[in-house]
């Protein structure tokens, strides 16, 4: 994969201008109180069923979480998926993970993120990662913003009927939140884990989401993730999508 480097040419220095008289301002108005630092995110629900000829349920949830500070940012993640056919279970799965930035400058961050997965019929009883890594912010504008990073994760994977697995891996991360208008949005992931000790083992997922406000705090959400495992157990397949539909809440 070929990625695209970006150089922004620096600003022109101004010349300078005349210097005015330097005016004498109390304390109490020259201080401004800080700026509020607070928990943003939202909560996202769906649910299907059909019955007749076809007898079907499904409920999906997901949930996001971001903390910006100053100088640091936490961001929490969460989803569950649960589909029932002809009161048979065709799907359940769900997973969670943490990750915390701080912002060495403006562009340039260092991070941690540990997570979680479980799949049943992906074999999968547990999935989980820990690792660091450095990131980019390209832009972090109300309107548009963008990174990417790198780092090193250790995965640790335990099966249902399986041999169970642990490796070091790389992770590529890219990130980005478009706001279309003041109503409709566009939101995606994508991560990518290479094994260390074998090159054609990798795990790799997408998550997009689209938002259009249904309120000043509700929303309704298409979204799609794809699940990719180059080397999955026998008799599993490699690639796992879902599409939904849901409403959700803001915060």
């Amino acid at each position: 994969m070929t990625a695209a480097l970006f150089l922004l040419p620096a600003l022109l220095s101004q010349p300078a201008a005349a210097t005015a008289p330097l005016a004498l301002v109390p304390q109490d108005a020259a201080t401004t109180a800080p700026a509020e630092i607070k928990w943003t995110g939202s909560v996202t629900l769906g649910a299907s069923t059909a019955s007749g000829n076809t007898e079907t349920t499904s409920i999906n949830a997901s949930g996001d979480a971001e903390r910006r500070g100053e100088n640091d940012r936490w961001t929490g993640k969460a989803y569950w998926n649960y589909a029932e056919q002809e009161e048979q279970l065709s799907a359940r799965k769900s997973g969670a993970s943490l990750k915390y930035d701080y912002f060495a400058t403006k562009e340039i961050y260092y991070n941690g993120i540990a997570g979680v997965d479980n799949d049943l019929f992906a074999d999968l009883k547990l999935r989980a990662y820990v690792g660091a890594g450095v990131g980019f912010q390209w832009r972090e504008e109300e309107a548009f913003k963008w990174s990417s990073e790198v780092g090193l994760t250790y995965f640790s994977e335990d099966r249902y009927d399986d041999e169970d697995d642990e490796y070091p891996a790389a992770r590529l991360a890219n990130n980005i939140v478009k706001q279309f208008n003041e109503k409709t949005s566009l939101e995606n992931s994508i991560e990518a884990f290479p094994s260390l000790e074998d090159a054609e083992d990798y795990f790799a997922k997408i998550d997009t989401k689209v938002k259009t406000s249904l309120s000043e705090q509700m929303y309704a959400q298409l979204q799609f993730t794809l699940n990719y495992d180059n080397t999955p157990p026998d008799g599993v397949g490699s690639t796992d999508r879902l599409l939904t539909l849901g409403v959700g809440w803001s915060f």
